[in-house]
C-alpha cells in the first residue's frame, strides 16, 4: 500500500461499493503521475495530449468517448454515463497548464515525481490533480455498475490557461448544451447522482 492516498470527492463517492477504493487511489496515482509528464504548457497547449492520455483510458473501461479541436492541437474530450432523468451532473476540468520556469523549482516540473508524500508537478492542483481525481470519480461510478439518477458527464477542455478558448467560445454550445438544461441550482446535493 502507497502512503500516498489520492481523494476521490469522497461526498461523492461515498456511495460506491469500497472495495474498489485502495485499487482506484493506486490507480490514481500512477495517473496523476502520468499526466503531470504530458505537456500541455499553455501557449501552445497541445491539449490534444490530454485527449490521448484519457482516450486510452476510457478505451480500456469500455466507456464511449467523442472529442474535438478548437484549434489544431486544442484537443476536449468528453465521455457519459447514462442515467435517469433528473440533470447531468458535469465532472469539468482544463487540461492546460500555465509556463513554469524551472529555476524555481527544485524537481522537473514535468516530473510527477512523489517526494514527502506529494505529487509534485505542473498542474498537479490546477488543474491535473482535479482531473484525475474527476477521472476517478467518473470511473468508480461506471466500475460500480449502479444505475444513476442522472447522467454523469466527464467533460476535459483545452484552453483556459491562456485566452478560454473552447469552453468559453464554442463549447457551451457545442458541448455543455447538450449535457443539461441548468435548473434551480439552489440545492448542491452532491451524492444525488447515486
Amino acid at each position: 500500500m502507497r502512503p500516498l492516498k489520492v481523494g476521490l470527492m469522497a461526498a461523492l463517492c461515498a456511495f460506491v461499493l469500497p472495495t474498489s477504493a485502495q485499487t482506484l487511489d493506486d490507480e490514481a496515482v500512477d495517473w496523476l503521475q502520468a499526466f503531470l509528464k504530458i505537456d500541455t504548457v499553455n501557449p501552445p497547449g497541445n491539449e490534444s495530449r490530454a485527449v490521448g492520455f484519457y482516450s486510452e483510458i476510457l478505451d480500456a473501461e469500455g466507456i464511449a468517448w467523442s472529442s474535438a479541436e478548437s484549434a489544431p492541437g486544442r484537443g476536449n474530450i468528453w465521455a457519459r454515463i447514462e442515467g435517469g432523468d433528473e440533470p447531468a451532473l458535469i465532472l469539468l476540468q482544463h487540461t492546460d497548464v500555465v509556463p513554469a520556469d524551472p529555476k524555481y523549482w527544485t524537481i522537473d516540473p514535468l516530473s510527477g515525481e512523489i517526494r514527502d508524500g506529494y505529487i509534485w508537478g505542473r498542474g498537479a492542483i490546477d488543474m491535473k490533480g482535479t482531473g484525475i481525481t474527476q477521472l476517478a470519480t467518473f470511473l468508480s461510478l461506471h466500475r460500480a455498475g449502479k444505475p444513476l439518477n442522472r447522467d454523469v458527464v466527464f467533460v476535459a477542455t483545452a484552453d483556459e490557461e491562456a485566452v478560454g478558448g473552447f469552453m468559453a467560445r464554442a463549447g457551451s454550445s457545442k458541448i455543455i448544451r447538450k449535457f443539461l438544461t441548468a435548473q434551480d441550482c439552489s440545492s448542491t446535493r452532491v451524492a444525488a447522482a447515486a
